[in-house]
């Protein structure tokens, strides 16, 4: 299982280093990016590089 997660300030930042680590922990693929999900090319730019990483993206949420 692959796995996104993106923020946009420090808290975030730190929230996100520490997922990946138990997302990878477990066995999994994670991959943090930084930006403002309200911002339509963040969102493309996740997409592209969901493509890129995984060849697939099964399911974007944004929130």
């Amino acid at each position: 299982m692959e796995h996104f997660i993106t923020g946009k300030c420090l808290n975030e930042k730190l929230d996100a280093q520490e997922t990946v680590r138990i997302v990878e922990k477990e066995g999994h693929r994670c991959v943090a990016l930084a930006g403002d999900i309200q911002q339509k090319a963040h969102c493309q730019q996740i997409v592209e590089r969901a493509r890129s990483e995984f060849d697939k993206l099964d399911i974007l949420v944004n929130n």
